[in-house]
C-alpha cells in the first residue's frame, strides 16, 4: 500500500535538541516507527555521511538533512520546528524549521526531487510563516476537525494556516508522486470534503455512515469547481465567511 509522503505521526512542532545530530535522529525515530526506515542507526550514518560532505542548513533559518539510504522503504518527508534552534552549518545562524528527507537508494533523484521542490517553496515567505505559527498539537488528532472545523482551521482563528499546509503538503505530494489523505471528522464533512479536494487531497478516509453523503457531495462537483471553493474559502475573512464562499 502506497502512504503519503508525510502524515501527522512524522511532523514533530515542539522539538528540543541540542544539536543536529540529536534533532536527526529525533526525526528519524519517527520514521522508524512508522515503518519507513528498516536500520535506525543504519540510515542516520548515511545521513551523517552526507553532512559531511556538505552543511544541510540554509539561510532563512532552515536545515534540510536528507539521503538516499538502502534501510529507507520509500520516499518520505519529516518535519520539526525548533523554538531554540539547531546548528546545521548556516551562515545566518540556527534552523527552526528542520526537514528530513528520507529516500530509499535505488530510488534514483527522488529525494532530490522533494529537495528541490522544497527548495522553490521555501523561498516564499507565506509558507514560512505558516510553518512557523502552526499551532502545537494541530496535527495530532482528527478530533479537532468535528463539527467547529470550520472555526478551529479557517482565517479570524488560531488554526487558521492548517489548510494552508495541507495544500503546500498535497502539492509536495504531486510533485514527488506520492498520495496525500485526510481521515477522521474532517473527511467526514460534506463541505469540507470538497475544499479538501479542492486543495489537491487525493483519498478521504472516514466513517462508513458519512460515506454516501460525502460521495453524494463529490459527485455534484467538478474538480475545478472544488479548487475555486478551497481558493475562495482560503481568502475569506471568518470561519463563516469561508464556509459561505465554499457554498458557492
Amino acid at each position: 500500500m502506497t502512504n503519503s509522503i508525510i502524515t501527522p505521526d512524522l511532523v514533530d512542532l515542539g522539538l528540543e535538541a541540542p544539536d543536529r545530530q540529536t534533532a536527526t535522529r529525533q526525526l528519524a525515530e519517527r520514521l522508524a516507527a512508522d515503518g519507513r526506515v528498516t536500520d535506525l542507526d543504519g540510515f542516520l550514518a548515511d545521513v551523517a555521511a552526507r553532512e559531511q560532505q556538505m552543511p544541510t542548513g540554509i539561510e532563512g533559518g532552515i536545515g534540510i538533512p536528507h539521503a538516499r539510504s538502502a534501510f529507507v522503504t520509500e520516499p518520505t518527508l519529516a518535519f520539526a520546528r525548533s523554538q531554540a534552534g539547531v546548528d546545521f552549518g548556516a551562515a545566518d545562524g540556527p534552523a527552526h524549521l528542520i526537514f528530513l528527507i528520507a529516500a530509499p537508494e535505488g530510488g534514483g533523484s527522488q529525494h532530490m526531487t522533494i529537495l528541490a521542490a522544497l527548495a522553490r517553496r521555501l523561498v516564499h515567505a507565506s509558507f514560512r510563516e505558516a510553518l512557523a505559527t502552526a499551532p502545537d498539537g494541530c496535527c495530532s488528532s482528527s478530533a479537532r476537525w468535528r463539527s467547529s472545523c470550520w472555526c478551529r482551521c479557517w482565517p479570524g482563528s488560531s488554526r487558521s494556516r492548517w489548510p494552508k499546509l495541507i495544500a503546500m503538503t498535497a502539492a509536495a505530494g504531486r510533485v514527488a508522486g506520492k498520495p496525500v489523505g485526510v481521515c477522521g471528522e474532517a473527511a467526514s464533512d460534506p463541505l469540507l470534503a470538497t475544499v479538501l479536494v479542492g486543495l489537491g487531497v487525493t483519498s478521504l478516509s472516514m466513517a462508513s455512515p458519512a460515506v454516501a453523503e460525502v460521495r453524494a457531495a463529490l459527485a455534484e462537483r467538478t474538480l475545478a469547481q472544488c479548487e475555486a471553493a478551497a481558493a475562495a474559502a482560503l481568502t475569506a475573512a471568518t470561519p463563516a465567511d469561508a464556509r459561505a464562499a465554499a457554498e458557492g
